[in-house]
């Protein structure tokens, strides 16, 4: 077990929401991110540089555990419908691949994926108002 002598974290992130007319948001977020190892000289060898290696030398590397691109967007949209309010949205979010060790070790490699979700319901409007208290 060792420390990391130096590690350095940059990048960009943009964050954008839209509402183009009334009841529509749109939202998105990306980020480039560009962390790594300016020295780390003692990391603990991978599996298969077990025997043959004391340390590994990750200086310059890429870290562990820091997607370099991770977006999300999201689209949602509200309507009332006579006496009924409408909520329908979606959303999609992807993830570069990966470690999740930090030596970088080839059987931790974790792939790129992209995750989907939609959503939809309808509530009753009592009175003109809606029946409950939205969470803030």
């Amino acid at each position: 077990m060792s420390n990391v002598g130096k590690l350095r974290s940059g990048g960009a992130e943009i964050d954008a929401r839209a509402t183009p007319f009334d009841g529509l948001t749109l939202s998105f977020a990306d980020i480039c991110n560009d962390a790594y190892y300016v020295s780390y000289t003692r990391a603990q060898p991978t599996y298969l540089q077990t025997g043959s290696a004391t340390f590994a030398d990750l200086s310059g590397r890429p870290t562990s555990g820091a997607p370099k691109w991770p977006i999300t967007s999201a689209l949602d949209y509200v309507r009332t419908v006579g006496n009924v309010t409408v909520y329908g949205g979606g959303d999609a979010s992807y993830q570069s691949g990966f470690f999740t060790a930090v030596n970088r070790d080839p059987f931790a490699y974790m792939d790129g994926y992209a995750l989907f979700g939609l959503r939809a319901r309808a509530i009753p409007v009592a009175n003109g108002t809606f029946p409950f208290s939205p969470a803030t």
